[in-house]
């Protein structure tokens, strides 16, 4: 039996993982649901290279990247129609300022089925309570989400609303749905 990946953040956008993170990237997007095409300097500059500096966590098997996961502060986050839309939803209780936007998830399809997603979702739960976020936000794909059970066992409840993204998500899916819940479980 092979070793499980080993889960270690970046801490700095010169790490070795980069290439690999780029890559994989690319490849979990293209599938279904999202069915999207990258530029690779665009997913260097507006994902590698924007959450090495906040949160990024990578899984490795044999120095080769067979997951990774991103997040940042929801306050923080760029695209201010993430924040704006969140914040707007009456469902939505918590205080925007002390709540992670998490973002980014991918796991190769070789490595999927051993939880991976789970242990690279559990980093950041615990990345984000360590820096007083206490609540989570995430967005996925409202039909198809490979992710959404994960976050719902974590305590993760959708929002009612849909967020249009129209053809601006250059992708096959242009509705997302966000699910939001705390950054840590009730007797953990």
């Amino acid at each position: 039996m092979l070793p499980p990946p080993q889960i270690r953040w970046i801490e700095h956008a010169e790490d070795p993982a980069r290439n690999g993170v780029i890559d994989l990237y690319c490849a979990v997007f293209a599938e279904a649901p999202y069915f999207e095409k990258h530029d690779l300097q665009d997913v260097e500059r507006h994902t590698w290279c924007r959450f090495a500096q906040h949160g990024l966590v990578v899984a490795e098997h044999h120095d080769r990247v067979v997951g990774f996961a991103c997040a940042i502060p929801l306050t923080a986050h760029p695209d201010r129609t993430i924040p704006t839309f969140v914040a707007a939803q009456p469902d939505f209780s918590a205080e925007p300022s002390r709540t992670v936007y998490m973002a980014e998830l991918g796991v190769s399809p070789a490595a999927r089925g051993l939880g991976l997603g789970a242990r690279l979702v559990d980093a950041r739960l615990a990345w984000a309570h360590e820096r007083g976020l206490r609540w989570f936000v995430m967005r996925t794909d409202p039909d198809q989400s490979l992710s959404a059970r994960i976050y719902q066992r974590r305590g993760g409840t959708p929002l009612a609303n849909l967020q249009d993204l129209g053809m601006v998500a250059g992708s096959n899916s242009r509705y997302r749905r966000f699910w939001w819940g705390p950054t840590q479980r009730p007797g953990t």
